[in-house]
């Protein structure tokens, strides 16, 4: 019992690492205890999964009910709160914002740290609302597009994506207090990336395309390998750049799965 209970401890402490949106206490408190770090990172994409399975389920219940087509509406809306309302908006402002920076010629660095997670001073410019907007429209298609076709369990790749950069981040040190935000011993990214394998080969059985395939790919090599190495990187990153970070993956992954269909 004590084991189910820590390991559930982790997944809702991955959770509160992941969400701006904390479950209610009265199913958090039964779970106050102190539990390895290296539980917690193991459960990261994990939980990332879950919550993609759990905004895919009511879609697939309507769906039954109804049709395809009311399935893939509610589908759109439940994948598009989780991908731009988990984190309260952060990670589009925060892309947007990063990618504005990027094309008037500012350096990786420079546009990092230029960065704004208030989506309504993002906004302010009309060509920059303009371009977000279809940014949105693009998104709400492809996940309609996801279901549609039958590849809405997509989505939980999508939101692993999301969790396993974040979890990857967290590693690093903060730049102003230089303590990681998860500590964890020497070699502790190992149980992140068992986890992460374990999830990939699953997706890969039930999605075996090329499209998956080079998700997990940019996800490894970019996103694990390249990013926290990265000069921009080097005097360590804040909260936002990995939400950020973790969006990015997220939208790639999306992007992906049209290869799906």
């Amino acid at each position: 019992m004590k084991q189910i209970k820590s390991v559930i401890a982790a997944f809702i402490a991955s959770w509160g690492m992941i969400s701006d949106y904390t479950l209610p206490q009265a199913v958090i408190a039964p779970f106050r205890m102190q539990i390895p770090s290296t539980t917690v990172l193991v459960c990261f994409p994990l939980c990332g999964a879950l919550a993609g399975l759990l905004a895919l389920l009511p879609a697939l219940l309507l769906g039954g009910i109804f049709n395809r087509f009311a399935g893939a509406l509610l589908f759109t809306l439940t994948g598009a709160f989780l991908l731009f309302f988990k984190d309260s908006g952060r990670g589009l402002s925060l892309l947007v914002s990063y990618v504005t920076t990027r094309l008037s010629g500012a350096p990786p660095a420079i546009a990092f740290q230029h960065c704004s997670c208030r989506l309504s001073d993002v906004l302010k410019n009309p060509v920059v609302m303009l371009l977000t907007g279809i940014f949105v429209i693009a998104v709400l298609g492809m996940l309609f597009a996801l279901f549609y076709r039958g590849a809405g369990l997509w989505l939980a790749a999508i939101s692993a994506a999301d969790a396993i950069v974040q979890a990857r981040l967290c590693l690093e040190p903060d730049r102003n207090s230089k303590i990681s935000f998860i500590r964890i011993a020497r070699g502790g990214e190992r149980y992140l990336a068992v986890s992460s394998l374990i999830l990939a080969v699953i997706m890969l059985s039930i999605f075996p395309r090329v499209a998956a395939l080079g998700a997990m790919v940019v996800l490894w090599v970019w996103f694990w390998r390249e990013l926290p190495g990265s000069n921009e990187f080097s005097n360590g990153l804040s909260a936002d750049w990995i939400t950020l970070s973790g969006f990015w993956a997220a939208v790639l992954t999306l992007l992906c799965g049209m290869g799906m269909l």
